[in-house]
């Protein structure tokens, strides 16, 4: 059978095996990042042991939840629509056709390529943000009038500026990635994108967390019981700490929290003034085992790794989903269908939809180990009181609902503060038995 030539000039079709290649692969990857989340994450919340049953109150007096009900009603429309309809938009504008029609009235669209998906970003993920800033507001308003610590409507804005560039940031640099690895590459362009992006995503966040929790400029904690008792508690759990830092408290920095910091030859804990002034000795003991805990399992590294592989399945989704896209390909090396700036509010939206399966996994497997931490932070003090004083302390101070709904609990990194109460009833009972 003679084989069809096409003509110079003429649109060069691409090999038909690419797109079955591409989904093959991508449910490789995807299944890899399963069978990393079944091996690497202690789904186990309390091993030999059983949660006590969940008290939803979280032991929190009637006025206490009363006034946590009022809140929280206050606001949750709010935060509903921050978090659902700038997503349903991004939906709406890839998938109908209406983001290209957007994107081909831009002016300057034919300029130099970069630029021009760039500005495709711009637009697509803009629309998006308008959508979000008006519950953006109404979750602001409702902080303020509930008394949290004001920052001001002109630092608001400013944070919300922060958030468009942040998603303009991942939208443009997603989209000239995947234009510029089929430009490049012509095949096999989403199988490379999607190991590099998830080497890049283990590397990142590696450097983020060694430059972001620098300690060095901070004061170090007086000499004292609570210091010796830090000190001790590093030392029961094999982790090599130098120093007990303190953050000073500021009317802009007020957090009952505490962490680990690298340091050249070790670690430093690092205290909230906050948590010293507010809370037990008992509570930041805790804390300050939780925290050491992390860095015991080596919960960074492993956060990475499974960051990086969701990442590299979620490109995989979008490359899979691009060969179909991808028709064709034109011989003067633009890439085709998919390095089209017109092409940005679909990949933004096939982006959208790979989020929604990574990301409820990951805030799964987050919750895990935290929990983890519980149980070896508990087990270092031989006592869970630190943890269930400072969970109904922190309900108290956020007014926040100790158990919420299940579509709040399932989109937390972290368990409620019901569910750690029950965490720490279990493993008192696992010990008394």
């Amino acid at each position: 059978m003679a084989t069809q030539k096409s003509a110079p000039g003429a649109p060069l079709q691409p090999p038909p095996v690419e797109r079955p290649y591409a989904v093959v692969w991508a449910v490789t990857v995807a299944v890899v990042f399963g069978v990393a989340l079944w091996v690497l994450v202690p789904w186990d919340w309390l091993p030999g042991g059983d949660l006590a049953p969940i008290d939803p109150t979280g032991g929190l007096p009637p006025e206490q939840l009363a006034h946590i009900e009022r809140y929280a009603s206050s606001k949750q429309w709010w935060e509903l629509g921050q978090t659902a309809v700038p997503p349903l938009f991004l939906l709406l504008l890839g998938f109908t056709g209406i983001g290209a029609r957007v994107v081909r009235r831009l002016p300057g669209i034919e300029g130099i390529w970069p630029l021009r998906v760039m500005l495709a970003a711009l637009a697509v993920v803009g629309v998006a943000w308008l959508t979000r800033l008006p519950f953006a507001a109404g979750v602001e308003h409702a902080r303020n009038v509930e008394g949290f610590v004001p920052t001001g409507w002109a630092l608001w804005t400013r944070g919300q500026l922060g958030v468009l560039f942040g998603m303009w940031a991942v939208a443009a640099l997603g989209a000239l990635l995947i234009g510029l690895s089929a430009r490049v590459m012509r095949r096999w362009w989403w199988a490379a994108l999607s190991v590099v992006s998830g080497v890049l995503v283990v590397v990142g966040v590696w450097v983020a967390a060694q430059l972001g929790t620098s300690s060095s400029t901070l004061p170090s904690m007086p000499d004292g019981p609570l210091r010796v008792s830090l000190l001790q508690v590093a030392d029961e759990m094999g982790v090599e700490v130098t120093d007990i830092k303190v953050v000073p408290e500021t009317p802009a920095v007020q957090v009952l929290n505490a962490y680990v910091a690298p340091v050249s030859d070790g670690y430093d804990v690092v205290v909230f003034e906050t948590m010293i002034n507010r809370t037990s000795a008992d509570e930041i003991r805790f804390v300050a085992a939780h925290e050491l805990a992390h860095i015991e399992y080596g919960d960074g590294t492993q956060s990475a790794m499974l960051l990086g592989l969701g990442v590299a399945a979620a490109v995989s989704l979008v490359g899979a989903a691009a060969t179909t896209r991808q028709r064709r390909r034109t011989d003067d090396g633009t890439g085709g269908a998919v390095a089209d700036p017109t092409a940005v509010p679909w990949l933004v939206a096939v982006g959208v939809i790979a989020a929604l399966g990574l990301v409820p996994a990951l805030d799964a497997a987050s919750r895990a180990v935290e929990a983890r931490a519980d149980v070896a932070a508990m087990e270092t003090t031989g006592d869970p009181g630190g943890l269930v004083t400072l969970q109904r302390r922190l309900a108290v101070l956020y007014v926040d609902d100790p158990h919420p709904g299940v579509w709040t609990r399932l989109s937390s990194g972290h368990p409620s503060h019901a569910e750690r109460i029950a965490l720490a009833r279990g493993w008192r009972a696992r010990q008394q038995g």
